[in-house]
């Protein structure tokens, strides 16, 4: 307290005592009572006003919380404090934020109504930058499951980096490349292949590389002499593959022992037809190839056969197969039974192109013998089936119920109508009702004992009458100039068209569903979808949808955007200016403080997905969409 106020209070004090001595001598029958309020009063008067205050804590790193906290003496009824950044305040024991670093001389006045008292500390809160974490130093490394192998070489890469790279760009030395942490690659041509690795962690980076070889593997081939003959029959094998094999392995197909020899030779015992493999391999993989070996007895074969199909519809394609035993070496076949032989191939194939029942004769021969089989009524032909169809309508708006009517020839008894929609029926003349908009393709299948004919798609136009419910998403929404942003349209309702205005000049920018867009300028900007179907319109503009610019700006992706419920769904954080806390509100009254939180959506649904960052000098708000179905 000055000395000019110390001097006013005493002459203040000196006063009241003189006062209260006259009124004392004056009222001594009253003394007891008067007097003792009086003192009381006087005391109250008397208690001078002086001014003290502490406060806690009186240092830290910004932004800093101080509590304050008035020692004052003498009853005062008013505070003015002044913080020393600008900021006042008239509460007795304020809370006050300091949000930049400095030191701040602080004051508090105080009055009681006659008198007050003012108190000035310099320099009195210190406040700090806040520290900076220090950035790790990444070291980039990865392991493969293979270093080598025979084309095509899938190989998988195992990302080994240290320091918390946050991003990684793979070149895999055949002109491909990837961005995934832990990717596969294949390899279809041979090569030895140079991996490069950069591992980034938003800071730093470093490289790493690695060799993958990956080579040709052989291809088996190989010649026998002779390749038929009358048992015991020797045959020589010659080995003719390439690629270098360096391991052969031989199955010369009657159950003997293997053969590892390059260019082995082998005798068959018995008759029959025997199929030879083998097997050859180099240091990245095996080939295998395969021929025959036919050894026969001086005895009538005995014929036999069997057939792909025995009925069905003209024309009707059989493939005939040869069973016989005994060493056959030709082959004559009668189809139709009229005593002609139509063909003299082991395996043929052959065209009935007039309905009717056919009995198949084979004679199997070798050289000096012929044995004979006949099948009586083998083959049935029928009639054969032509699909066709009508429907009426064949257009208009939806729900749309159509009437399909069967039009086919050739005695069907069968039919599987396919509506190009997901459904079947299995009525000869049914009726059927589309929901959504489409073109639909419909066909029809009918059957009968002798085979089956689909008719060619016929199409069935539904449309909507109302317009379509616009909606849109980004992968961003805010970043620094020139900032691309992919845009992705949600809108329902059948959409065929879509007219997009990204700066809200009333202009329009594209006319793709799912576009690009970069802005060059710093900015808020409006963003308006336009979508339509063949009949109507509608739009939906998202103001101040897009910032552009320095600062801090929130940002998030999600794992999926829609899907059946429950969804599962995984928010990435990707906001830039060095948020220090996160508030999501995931649109269905459930929120979360965590940077990346999982999220599950139990109700089917359309939700607005909120993400608010923060630090100490501001925050930002992003706001896309999320669908869920059932």
């Amino acid at each position: 307290m000055s000395p000019e106020m110390q001097k006013e209070k005493r002459v203040r004090e000196l006063k009241q005592i003189t006062v209260l001595m006259f009124i004392f001598l004056i009222s001594s029958a009253l003394a007891v009572v008067v007097g003792s309020d009086l003192a009381s009063a006087a005391d109250d008067d008397n208690e001078s006003i002086s001014v003290g205050f502490s406060a806690s804590p009186l240092s830290g790193e910004a932004p800093l919380t101080v509590q304050f906290t008035d020692e004052s003496t003498g009853s005062p009824t008013t505070w003015k404090w002044n913080f020393g950044d600008g900021n006042t305040s008239t509460a007795e024991n304020p809370s006050h934020k300091y949000y930049r670093a400095g030191s701040y001389t602080v004051s508090l006045t105080v009055n009681d109504g006659a008198t007050s008292d003012s108190d000035v500390k310099e320099n009195f809160i210190t406040v700090r930058e806040p520290e900076k974490p220090e950035v790790p130093v990444v070291t980039a490394s990865f392991e493969t499951d293979v270093t080598s192998g025979k084309v095509p070489l899938t190989v998988r890469f195992t990302d080994t980096s240290t320091g918390g790279p946050t991003s990684w760009k793979w070149n895999f030395g055949d002109g491909a490349t990837s961005t995934a942490q832990n990717p596969s690659h294949t390899y279809s041509t041979a090569g030895t292949y140079s991996v490069t690795l950069v591992a980034t962690n938003g800071t730093v980076s470093d490289d790493f590389e690695k060799s993958i070889t990956a080579g040709n593997g052989p291809t088996a081939s190989f010649t026998a002499s002779p390749t038929e003959g009358v048992a015991p029959l020797t045959v020589k094998f010659t080995d003719t593959s390439t690629g270098s094999p360096t391991r052969w392995e031989w199955d010369f197909g009657d159950g003997s022992t293997l053969s590892t020899a390059q260019n082995p030779s082998h005798t068959y015992s018995g008759p029959g037809t025997y199929t030879v493999k083998l097997t050859v391999t180099n240091a990245y993989g095996p080939n295998t190839a395969s021929s025959t070996v036919h050894s026969y007895l001086i005895t009538a074969p005995v014929a036999d056969f069997i057939s792909s199909v025995t009925s069905g519809s003209e024309p009707l394609s059989v493939q005939f197969t040869d069973l016989s035993t005994n060493g056959a070496t030709g082959w004559e076949w009668d189809f139709n039974g009229d005593g002609r032989i139509d063909s003299t191939v082991q395996n043929p194939l052959y065209v009935y192109t007039a309905p009717g029942t056919y009995s198949v004769t084979l004679s199997a021969l070798n050289g000096t013998a012929r044995g004979s089989v006949t099948k009586p009524n083998y083959i049935t032909v029928g009639g054969s089936l032509l699909a066709s169809f009508t429907m009426s309508p064949q257009q208009g708006n939806a729900p749309l119920a159509v009437e399909f009517n069967d039009t086919s020839s050739g005695n069907a008894t069968g039919w599987i109508w396919d509506f190009g929609d997901g459904n079947t029926s299995a009525s000869q003349n049914p009726s059927h009702i589309y929901f959504s908009a489409g073109n639909y393709a419909v066909k029809l299948t009918v059957t009968n004992a002798y085979g089956s004919n689909t008719s060619a798609p016929s199409f069935v136009n539904v449309s909507f009458a109302t317009a379509p419910v616009p909606d849109f998403t980004s992968n961003i929404t805010s970043g620094k100039a020139p900032l691309t942003i992919q845009f992705q349209d949600l809108s329902t309702g059948g959409p065929t068209a879509w007219e997009w205005d990204f700066n809200g000049d009333g202009i329009m920018d594209s006319t793709e569903q799912n576009p690009v867009y970069e802005f060059t300028t710093d900015g808020f900007y409006n963003v308006t979808l336009k979508a339509g179907n063949s009949t109507a319109w509608a739009n939906i503009t998202k103001p101040g949808y897009i910032l552009v610019g320095e600062g801090l700006h929130a940002s998030f992706i999600a794992s999926v955007y829609s899907g059946d419920a429950p969804l599962t769904v995984q928010f990435t954080d990707t906001s830039t200016g060095n948020a220090t806390s996160w508030l999501w509100d995931f649109g269905d009254s459930n929120t979360s403080t965590v940077q990346n939180p999982v999220h599950e959506y139990s109700v089917p649904g359309s939700y607005s997905v909120t993400l608010n960052v923060s630090n100490a000098y501001g925050y930002s708000t992003v706001l896309p969409g999320l669908n869920t179905s059932k």
